[in-house]
């Protein structure tokens, strides 16, 4: 099961389009993405994995 604090991680990497600030993940240095990209639609499975909804409910 994932921490609270790293669920949240997730989800404000997927919001903001942010890499995960951890060792091994470039990134986006120049902040392309940030810009000029829209956050991703996710399919209920997403929803899930990603932690937005509950796989019990």
């Amino acid at each position: 099961m994932w921490a609270i604090g790293e669920r949240k991680a997730r989800i404000r990497s997927w919001r903001e389009r942010e890499a995960p600030r951890r060792t091994g993940f470039a990134g986006d240095p120049r902040g392309w993405e940030k810009r000029n990209a829209e956050t991703a639609k996710l399919t209920p499975l997403g929803e899930r994995v990603l932690g937005l909804v509950s796989w019990n409910g």
